[in-house]
């Protein structure tokens, strides 16, 4: 079997940099190969009525991203056999949003997506296997830049693990979850999720109507008397809000940020938060929340998933965040 190195810089356009250096190893096709039974391990533990969820308005759905990776797969496979084959004329370029817009891959059950994938990148490793080893050097245009096989083999191993990647994500416990509160910032203070910069945190309305960030799950649950287990902990990286009676007399609800930004609290792991009915809000319609505060009901909060990983120092385990 050829031995195909790293691609060195000048192999591919700078946007690709991060997408190179991330895919680890120099055994591109194991890689690839790996990826095949990686990816159905994760997936095939989603039901098909998850398959359609999306963690924000206007993102894809998990079939979506499925769907998503089958595409550029075919894209850069194309691209790959043509350089490898001495292809002189420049390949347009791919624009995955609108390929994904038009698809209708959320209209295709999940499994069916998984199996087209896996035969997507079967594929890509018969082509791949199969060059001699001066086509993996070979360079053409691709989106207006030049590009080496040997680079668009890296882009495709790097483009699935970008969206679905390794098979032991997990969600944090609640001390882990916690440990990633920076309190000196929060919505009101620093117009921000109260969060170290580093980490993107998507934007929400929140039920005031206000710009506000998003509660995290954690993977522990709240024991409860009856044994059900049925709650668990998420914290609060924007506004902790609750619904109050402003005096006794009070005849609605109004929304106050009760407990502030990196609260920890709980919400039920299932349901409806109509199921949590508290009255008339005073801004309209109804006041979902539970406690004594009225904490906000949400259910579908957000996750931050982490694995396990070693570092330099044997012995020594740290955290990976997505």
């Amino acid at each position: 079997m050829t031995t195909v190195g790293q691609p060195e810089a000048t192999e591919y356009a700078p946007f690709y940099e991060t997408y190179v250096k991330l895919v680890h190893g120099t055994d591109i096709l194991r890689t690839l190969e790996e990826q095949q039974a990686t990816v159905r391990k994760v997936l095939a533990k989603v039901p098909e009525e998850r398959a359609g969820f999306r963690y924000a308005e206007g993102k894809w759905s998990i079939r979506e991203v499925m769907g998503h990776c089958t595409d550029a797969e075919r894209v850069f496979g194309y691209r790959a056999l043509a350089f490898a084959r001495g292809e002189k004329a420049p390949l347009p370029s791919f624009d995955e949003n609108e390929y994904a817009r038009t698809a209708g891959h959320d209209g295709v059950p999940l499994a069916d997506l998984l199996e087209e994938f896996g035969a997507v990148r079967a594929g890509t490793l018969h082509l791949l296997r199969h060059l001699p080893t001066e086509a993996w050097q070979r360079v053409g245009i691709a989106s207006g830049k030049p590009v080496s096989v040997r680079a668009l083999a890296w882009v495709q191993a790097r483009n699935a693990l970008r969206y679905l990647g390794y098979g032991d994500w997990r969600l944090p416990n609640a001390k882990e979850l916690q440990s990633l509160v920076d309190y000196r910032r929060s919505p009101d203070t620093t117009a921000s999720a109260a969060i170290d910069p580093l980490f993107e945190v998507s934007r929400i309305t929140n039920e005031a109507g206000a710009v506000d960030y998003p509660s995290y799950w954690a993977s522990t649950t709240h024991a409860s008397s009856n044994g059900t287990g049925a709650v668990a902990v998420y914290i609060c990286f924007g506004r902790a809000l609750g619904w109050q009676l402003q005096t006794p007399a009070s005849t609605c609800y109004t929304l106050q940020d009760v407990h502030g930004a990196g609260a920890q609290r709980s919400d039920p792991k299932s349901g409806s938060p109509a199921a949590y009915s508290l009255g008339t809000a005073c801004s309209g319609g109804s006041a979902y929340g539970r406690g004594p505060q009225g904490d906000v009901i949400r259910i579908s909060n957000y996750v931050r998933l982490v694995r396990d990983a070693f570092d330099s120092v044997p012995g020594r385990r740290v955290r990976r965040h997505l």
